[in-house]
């Protein structure tokens, strides 16, 4: 959003809005595969769009090519609680896999422990707290475009 403010007003510049990456679960799939516990900061039924960092960067080349006119694109993927990424992660692993909540008050340290910066950590507890809080809607959910990598399939690609 600071981002947008900051070049709203030059000529030529695109905003690409994605939805939270799948990318952002597998610093728990150690975890996951020893434990059956998939860490995660939102309550575990709040379905959110996820989206492959892949189809964000191909989405971002057609746009650079100029294959698109607007300059803000809201991108995302399908809609998944933290019990259907366990579940997800549960058919992948071949075994029985529980979201357990991180209480709000623990979030920073639970990204730390994962190997986020001190800024990073702080600044993705922040972006948290907005999901959950209802604060991050599309601000033009009609025109929300859907990519169609799902979670298993982005497993599948990048852990062959």
């Amino acid at each position: 959003h600071m981002l947008e403010q900051t070049f709203r007003d030059y000529e030529g510049v695109t905003f690409i809005r994605p939805g939270y990456y799948y990318s952002n679960w597998m610093h728990y799939l150690d975890l996951v595969r020893e434990h059956g516990i998939l860490p995660t900061s939102f309550p575990p039924e709040l379905a959110i769009g996820m989206i492959a960092p892949e189809d964000v960067a191909k989405f971002a080349a057609d746009a650079i090519a100029g294959r698109y006119g607007q300059r803000i694109y809201e991108i995302s993927g399908p809609y998944y609680s933290s019990r259907d990424v366990a579940d997800i992660f549960g058919n992948y692993l071949g075994r029985e896999v529980a979201p357990v909540q991180t209480s709000r008050d623990q979030w920073e340290e639970s990204l730390l422990n994962t190997g986020f910066s001190v800024d990073a950590a702080q600044k993705f507890a922040q972006m948290t707290g907005a999901v959950v809080d209802g604060l991050t809607g599309a601000e033009f959910p009609d025109e929300v475009i859907i990519a169609e990598t799902g979670l298993m399939t982005y497993l599948e690609t990048i852990n062959g």
